[in-house]
This record gives C-alpha cells, sequence and structure tokens, in this order.
C-alpha cells in the first residue's frame, strides 16, 4: 500500500491555477523524511520508502492506509511552506 502526497507551496493564487513546488522544497522534504524513517525502531515504518516523482511527493509502505497516512503527514508537517493533500495508491498483490 502507499499513499502519494501532492505537495504545493502555500501561497494566495487564484482558484483557476495551481501552484507546484519547487524541486529543491521536494529534495528538502524527502531529506528529512528519510531520515526521521530510519530513526524509527518500529520495522514496518523502518520499511518505508519515500521519494519524488515529478512534482509529487511519494511515502510507500507496507502498513494499513489510515496508518501510512497519519505517518506521511507527521513526516511532512515540519515543513510550513508544503501543503498537503493525499491520495491513496493500493497495490494489489
Amino acid at each position: 500500500m502507499g499513499i502519494e502526497m501532492i505537495a504545493t507551496e502555500k501561497r494566495h493564487v487564484p482558484e483557476e491555477q495551481t501552484c507546484v513546488p519547487s524541486q529543491a522544497i521536494l529534495r528538502s522534504a524527502t531529506g528529512d523524511i528519510q531520515a526521521a524513517i530510519s530513526r524509527c525502531a518500529y520495522t514496518p515504518v523502518k520499511r518505508l520508502t519515500c521519494g519524488v516523482q515529478g512534482r509529487v511527493l511519494i511515502v510507500c509502505g507496507r502498513l494499513p492506509s489510515f496508518f501510512l497516512k497519519q505517518i506521511a503527514i507527521e513526516l511532512v508537517r515540519p515543513h510550513q511552506s508544503v501543503e498537503i493533500q493525499c491520495e491513496f495508491a493500493i497495490e494489489v498483490d
């Protein structure tokens, strides 16, 4: 199971426009998330992966969707310039 986190820079723009994050913001968020994951003692969380695909920050792992979503939100919370929208990407074995 995985969650795709679509990150956008927080700024006021007309509703018809969409804003996308800079690659620098996404790289910074990804590095911080990977560091936080590596410090966790719970094995399923240690096995989470994250990366950037285009303008999407993706966190994936084998955890129930609810827990994965909560972890993803908490890990990105320190990045105040990043707004998160979560969408589920479920892998079927």
